[in-house]
């Protein structure tokens, strides 16, 4: 069995954010999941992919649902009747 690359997936100096972008890249962590184990929000972690050149898929599911839960958790704040 080989290995899938022989690029390493961490090096040494690589802050915990890069190699959350690093796993986030090869599939091993969701969005979510990387933002998480980096210890940044979502948005602050679409900035360090950005920032790191990794493109990310136009639709990745819990990014969608999390959008969707934020969406709803706002609405449900919202007076029952809006002047």
């Amino acid at each position: 069995m080989q290995p899938l690359s022989d690029e390493p997936l961490v090096e040494e100096g690589m802050t915990k954010e890069q190699i959350a972008c690093r796993l986030y890249e090869k599939g091993v962590f969701s969005i979510g999941r990387a933002a998480e184990w980096a210890g940044v929000s979502i948005e602050d972690f679409k900035e360090s992919l950005y920032r790191y050149g990794i493109v990310r898929p136009s639709s990745d599911l819990e990014e969608i649902e999390a959008m969707a839960r934020k969406s709803l958790e706002i609405f449900q704040r919202l007076p029952e009747k809006l002047s």
